[in-house]
């Protein structure tokens, strides 16, 4: 089966200003990653990995150069038209979870589809399945100070997929294999599975299916 391109850069360049110093933090990346696959971003501190993060995920613009997510050219869109873009298409797994503290599990991981409108019929049973999925039934009415460090990471990992996103970014994050540091658990198998499978991702010994990407000082290796 042929896959589409879900990203593809062109000749991109970012840069950043400390007072009078330019830091050119992408120097001229090119490519592209197709659909149903696993890309990792390697490199050492100060390589560009977080502001390509940041590119992909339209929360940042390049300085110059071509951006195109999911057969958009998010180059071109307004601030309001890329906000709407990332609410609907893109779905984020940050490093230090960002969950709303005030809100409770079922309530963190509902946001992204109040943010999209979604009928309330389809967000009680995206939400249910997502719980279902992620290990947390029965945790629903718990804020993030009632969980452990896992368990939080689960709720950040639902609230990224609930809303099916064509894109999932992880921010350092081996999400399929999160240790439950307090309780000594691991998150299940089956939970493993449905995870790649809310994210559209072929499970297959395919080898060839995962794409490495190495930055060195802003450049694709």
């Amino acid at each position: 089966m042929k896959r589409e391109e879900i990203v593809a850069f062109h000749n991109v360049h970012k840069s950043h200003h400390l007072g009078e110093v330019e830091i050119k933090a992408l120097r001229g990346i090119s490519f592209s990653v197709k659909s149903e696959k696993f890309t990792f971003i390697v490199g050492k501190s100060g390589s560009g990995k977080s502001t390509l993060l940041n590119l992909i995920g339209a929360i940042d613009s390049p300085t110059y150069g071509e951006i195109t997510i999911n057969g958009i050219k998010i180059n071109s869109l307004s601030d309001d038209k890329l906000s709407d873009f990332r609410a609907k298409h893109i779905g984020h797994i940050f490093q230090n979870f960002n969950l709303m503290p005030v809100l409770n599990v079922y309530e963190n991981i509902e946001y992204p589809l109040l943010m999209i409108n979604e009928k309330k019929e389809i967000i009680i049973k995206k939400v249910s399945d997502m719980i279902d999925a992620v290990g947390l039934k029965g945790l629903e009415k718990h804020i993030p100070s009632e969980l452990s460090g896992g368990q939080r990471q689960r709720v950040a990992i639902a609230r990224a997929l609930v809303k099916e996103p064509s894109l999932v970014l992880a921010d350092e994050l081996d999400f399929l294999d999160e240790i439950d540091k307090d309780e000594g658990t691991f998150v299940e198998e089956k939970s493993s599975v449905d995870i790649r499978s809310k994210l559209n991702f072929q499970i297959n010994d395919d080898q060839d299916d995962d794409v490495i990407l190495f930055l060195h000082l802003g450049k694709h290796e």
